[in-house]
């Protein structure tokens, strides 16, 4: 599922609603009441936290990532019509929040692109996100705000007990914004 939030200077507040097993929460500041920030018209992220969700029985279920942004020129995000070229469904650039998840095996970080099946069969593994457009309507386009999305393991079920991930996001004008990476993350499973 995906929930994002829209705060204006103005206090508007607009809840939206999308697909199931990933939130993604943003909170956008828009700057449209001060003077015009030198933000660089690439997005810009860093990491704020991470935070682990733990049930009652010890077993780790998911994790909350949250990161800052910003935009010069505030193209962050996708309509729902934006499906034709260059964001096509099947293309790579049909999602503009990109996670990359890992696992650590003796000491080595490998990235895992499949899940495995019960059956022994394997699926691509996509923990990616469309974010929906969030454009500030006033003058300065230039934003900032903050993105927090939760995976939850029971899709990945990891083999490894130390995970992590490599997140970036991309503009409508398909600027890449820089990688930011999670610290080795120890989770419980069993």
């Amino acid at each position: 599922m995906i929930s994002i939030r829209t705060k204006h200077i103005r206090n508007n507040v607009i809840p939206l609603t999308g697909i199931l097993a990933i939130l993604l929460s943003v909170v956008l500041f828009s700057t449209s009441c001060k003077k015009n920030n030198n933000f660089d018209d690439t997005p810009q992220i860093n990491l704020i936290n991470y935070k682990k969700l733990t049930k009652a029985n010890g077993i780790d279920t998911m994790i909350y990532i949250k990161m800052s942004f910003t935009d010069g020129d505030g193209d962050i995000g996708l309509d729902a019509g934006d499906t034709f070229s260059p964001y096509e469904p099947k293309g790579p650039n049909y999602y503009n929040l990109i996670l990359k998840f890992y696992e650590m095996n003796k000491g080595v970080k490998k990235e895992i692109k499949k899940i495995m099946k019960p059956n022994g069969d394997s699926i691509p593994l996509n923990l990616s996100e469309r974010i929906r457009n969030i454009t500030p309507e006033e003058k300065n386009k230039s934003i900032k705000g903050e993105i927090e999305t939760a995976v939850y393991f029971n899709i990945i079920n990891p083999l490894s007990d130390t995970i992590s991930y490599d997140i970036y996001i991309m503009d409508r004008a398909l600027h890449k914004s820089n990688i930011i990476s999670t610290p080795n993350i120890v989770i419980k499973r069993k």
